[in-house]
């Protein structure tokens, strides 16, 4: 049994742990799975992968769950109220999903003015700037610009922001610049290794609530402005957990 087998075996451990003491529905189950998941995707194409990284990032993650009982989170029910958000169809048949002004006016302008300087837009020439195993916070716009939150975090640290720190940046902020439409929104981890990148992107967006359809788009937008192979980019749907490989 090789390391990367041995740490998919762990995750589980710690996995099965916390949903025969809390449920499957919770903010940590999603971010256990994700790292579990990069881990599969090493096995299954025979990449090279820092085990250490992935170790700490585990540790990371027991520590917050040391630090809470019980954290569900239905987006749709608790983070936002349907009417926030408009579903457009472009030229070409995609969605666009649109957020309220008046709601960002009143809720969410202020904090754009804490965070703006931190927002990127990412592309085949910035993404030497993202940090492997860090969870990015991203939105692309009407414009197919792929916008980050460039400060990366930890799963730790993402936990503690998510939940306590309510001047949090939201999706909304980052395309606000282009328009408050996106194609998609959600987190993002990026791997390298094998002199080639992957990326993990899901759509835990509770201000756009995009669907699975919503990411095969984020998928081809990637592809197309990063060079990235959408062979090497893993899709995961927030609401089902379901995992897509492109065909």
């Amino acid at each position: 049994m090789n390391q990367t087998q041995q740490l998919i075996i762990e995750y589980d451990r710690v996995y099965n742990k916390y949903v025969k003491k809390n449920g499957p529905m919770s903010s940590f189950t999603f971010y256990l799975n994700r790292f579990r998941i990069l881990l599969e995707y090493a096995q299954m194409h025979n990449l090279q992968v820092n085990t250490s990284t992935f170790t700490n990032t585990l540790d990371h993650i027991q520590l917050c769950l040391s630090m809470v009982c019980d954290i569900r989170k239905n987006r749709r029910d608790i983070q936002n109220k349907n009417e926030e958000v408009i579903r457009i169809t472009d030229s070409i048949d995609r969605t666009l999903y649109s957020y309220s002004q008046n709601i960002y006016n009143l809720e969410l302008e202020d904090d754009w003015k804490i965070h703006s300087n931190q927002i990127e837009s990412l592309n085949k020439h910035t993404i030497n700037m993202i940090k492997p195993l860090m969870t990015y916070l991203y939105a692309i716009s009407e414009n197919e610009n792929i916008f980050i939150y460039s400060k990366p975090l930890s799963a730790y640290e993402w936990f503690l922001l998510d939940h306590f720190d309510q001047k949090r940046v939201r999706h909304p902020h980052l395309v606000v610049q282009d328009s408050l439409c996106a194609y998609c929104a959600g987190e993002m981890i990026l791997y390298h290794t094998d002199d080639r990148y992957f990326i993990y992107l899901d759509n835990k967006s509770g201000h756009y609530l995009p669907n699975l359809d919503a990411l095969i788009v984020a998928q081809s937008i990637f592809n197309k402005r990063l060079n990235i192979d959408k062979n090497n980019i893993i899709l995961v749907d927030y609401d089902s957990a379901s995992i897509t490989y492109a065909s």
